[in-house]
C-alpha cells in the first residue's frame, strides 16, 4: 500500500510540474546544471547560482569559475524562468530526488537540473567569496551553540592517507585531541600532528575560504568536507558527542 501511494504521490507531482512552478512575486536563488551533450563534458557542463526577482532573472554566478557572468551568457536560462514562470512549452519536466529536469519535447541536445530554489532576502549578496564567508559564519554558530567540547569523530585526509588510508578516530575532549585509532586495524595509534580538530577544520576552510569547496554537517555544522586547490581532500564524519 505504501508503494502505492507514494507512486500515486510521485504521478500527481510530475502532472504538476509539468505546468511549472508558478512563483508568486519575490526573490529567489536558483541553482542549476546545464549540459550540453553535442559537445564534451567539460565543455558542455555549466553550473549557475541565479538571482531572480519577480519572475525575472536580474543576476548570475558561474559556479564552475566563481565568478559574475552576464545573463545572455547563461545557457538555459530562459528555459529555467519560463519553468518559474509556469510556462513549459516545448518541453518536457520531470521531478527526481528532488531534482526539476527539463529537456526539449522535439530533438535536442541539452539537459537542464535544476537542484534548488529557495526564496531570499531581496538584497542577498551574489558575490561567492561574501556567500562562503557566511556560511561559514552560519555554521559556526551552529557548532558553537551545541557547545559540544569532547567527541569522537573519523578523519580521512589526503595528508596522511598513505598512513592510515581508511582514516583515523580521534577521541577529542575539551577541545584536545587524546587519542587516535587507525580505522583499518582499529588499533591504538600515537598522536600526531596532522590529526585535526572540528575547530581546527573550521580553521582551515577560514584560510582557504577563497579557493575551497566545503560541504557542512546539517545537524552540527561542522566541516564534513573540505577540497582544497592544492587537491587535497578532509572528510570528517560519524561525530559523537561526549559527556
Amino acid at each position: 500500500m505504501k508503494k502505492l501511494f507514494f507512486a500515486f504521490i510521485a504521478i500527481i507531482l510530475s502532472f504538476n510540474f509539468a505546468y511549472g512552478l508558478k512563483l508568486k512575486n519575490g526573490s529567489y536563488l536558483v541553482k542549476y546544471k546545464f549540459i550540453n551533450f553535442a559537445v564534451s563534458p567539460t565543455v558542455g557542463e555549466h553550473k549557475y547560482e541565479v538571482l531572480i526577482k519577480n519572475k525575472r532573472a536580474v543576476r548570475a554566478i558561474d559556479l564552475n569559475s566563481a565568478k559574475e557572468v552576464a545573463l545572455n551568457r547563461v545557457f538555459g536560462l530562459q528555459e529555467v524562468v519560463n519553468f518559474l514562470k509556469g510556462n513549459n512549452r516545448g518541453l518536457i519536466v520531470k521531478y527526481k530526488k528532488g531534482v526539476y529536469i527539463l529537456k526539449p519535447k522535439k530533438i535536442g541536445y541539452f539537459k537542464i537540473f535544476i537542484e534548488s530554489v529557495k526564496r531570499v532576502n531581496s538584497n542577498i549578496s551574489l558575490n561567492p567569496i561574501v556567500r562562503k564567508k557566511l556560511e561559514l559564519q552560519k555554521n559556526i554558530r551552529k557548532w558553537n551553540r551545541k557547545n559540544i567540547k569532547s567527541y569522537k569523530f573519523r578523519l580521512q585526509d589526503g595528508y596522511f592517507a598513505k598512513d592510515y588510508p581508511e582514516g583515523v578516530e580521534l577521541t577529542v575532549k575539551n577541545g584536545k585531541i587524546v587519542s587516535a585509532i587507525d580505522v583499518r586495524s582499529y588499533k591504538k595509534i600515537a598522536l600526531d600532528s596532522r590529526f585535526l580538530t572540528i575547530n581546527e577544520l573550521f580553521s582551515i576552510v577560514r584560510d582557504n575560504i577563497k579557493n575551497s569547496k566545503v560541504d557542512y554537517n546539517l545537524r552540527y555544522g561542522y566541516p564534513s568536507y573540505i577540497k582544497l586547490s592544492n587537491g587535497r581532500a578532509i572528510a570528517a564524519f560519524y561525530l559523537k558527542p561526549l559527556r
